[in-house]
């Protein structure tokens, strides 16, 4: 019965290795798919980040040229609001450059672990299974030769 039971185990043992792996991929895919969003999101915002940086050249002309007084200040004020939406715009960037680099890191940990699963573990379990069958087998004519 306990040989048995290790092969079992065993069994158990190999498809969790080959779920790992699946899941593995599947995940590498999902953040394949990400960072190609996310790569395009970032070429948008570049644009946005151009457009704006011109408004903040014109803005600062009519800044310039404003007298003093009101109108003066509702166009710093514009300025101020341009120059903001440009700092926010970079944060955004930054913050999709970094995901990017986390998804890219944890795809390659993902692709070494399944290549060391594919190419080492997954074989080692599967002659760990082959030896525990003959194990098994060898027990299972030794009782019936005694019955």
């Amino acid at each position: 019965k306990q040989a048995l039971r290790s092969l079992q185990t065993y069994e158990q043992e190999l498809r969790m290795l080959q779920s790992a792996n699946e899941n593995s991929e599947k995940k590498t895919r999902e953040h394949k798919s990400d960072i190609e969003r996310l790569q395009s999101e970032i070429a948008e915002n570049k644009k946005q980040q151009e457009m704006v940086s011109q408004q903040i050249l014109d803005q600062q002309k009519k800044v310039s040229q404003s007298p003093e007084g009101e109108n003066r200040t509702m166009e710093e004020k514009k300025l101020k609001q341009l120059e903001k939406d440009k700092r926010r715009l970079e944060k955004d960037k930054d913050s999709k450059e970094s995901d990017i680099e986390v998804r890219e890191i944890a795809n390659l940990r993902m692709d070494k672990s399944i290549k060391e699963n594919t190419n080492t573990v997954i074989p080692q379990k599967q002659e760990q299974i082959g030896y525990q069958q003959n194990i098994v087998s060898d027990i299972k004519k030794k009782l019936a030769g005694i019955r």
